[in-house]
């Protein structure tokens, strides 16, 4: 989170989305780490404080669950050629050649 800081006390909040959030170092630093429980779309809001004036902006941020890479398994083959077998845990894959 990234919050350009006013004249006020600010503190942010999650005020939409399932599960909490914790805010690193804490929920009064404009660019706190936000840290969550569950994976989904999340609304949070920074509210600023100044005597009796008080204004707010929200931001919505998708959390997405990292994927299990699966490559299959390999072996030994006469030849030049190989059946590649990856199963994606979600979405799709890319093969790439590393050496």
């Amino acid at each position: 989170l990234n919050a350009v800081s006013g004249t006020g006390t600010g503190t942010w909040s999650m005020t939409a989305g399932t599960g909490t959030a914790s805010y690193s170092p804490d929920t009064n630093t404009p660019n706190a780490v936000v840290t969550v429980t569950d994976y989904g779309t999340k609304e949070f809001i920074w509210t600023e404080i100044n005597g009796s004036c008080s204004d707010n902006q929200s931001v919505t941020v998708n959390f997405y669950e990292l994927p299990v890479a699966n490559p299959g398994v390999g072996g030994n083959i006469c030849g030049l050629g190989f059946n590649l077998q990856a199963t994606p845990s979600y979405g799709v894959g890319t093969w790439t050649i590393t050496s």
